[in-house]
């Protein structure tokens, strides 16, 4: 499969807004500007059996929530 014009891969752990920061980066030095951004990332962490796992809970909400607002900063 192709795709027309180009791709940049720029990784980062949409939790840490540093990371973000800094993939950003990465698009504005290939593109030059930023025209559109999609927060597409999020992660699913069950708790087993019936005990809450504040770690895991904290690891949700970095991703799902915090995530898309480091995103769109």
């Amino acid at each position: 499969m192709e795709f027309p014009g180009r791709v940049v891969p720029a990784p980062c752990d949409v939790g840490d807004r540093e990371a973000v920061r800094a993939a950003a980066d990465v698009a504005r030095a290939a593109f030059g500007k930023i025209g559109l951004a999609v927060s597409n990332a999020g992660v699913y962490l069950p708790f087993e059996g019936s005990g809450f796992d504040a770690e895991k809970f904290e690891q949700t909400i970095r991703a799902n929530l915090i995530g898309a607002a480091h995103v769109t900063e």
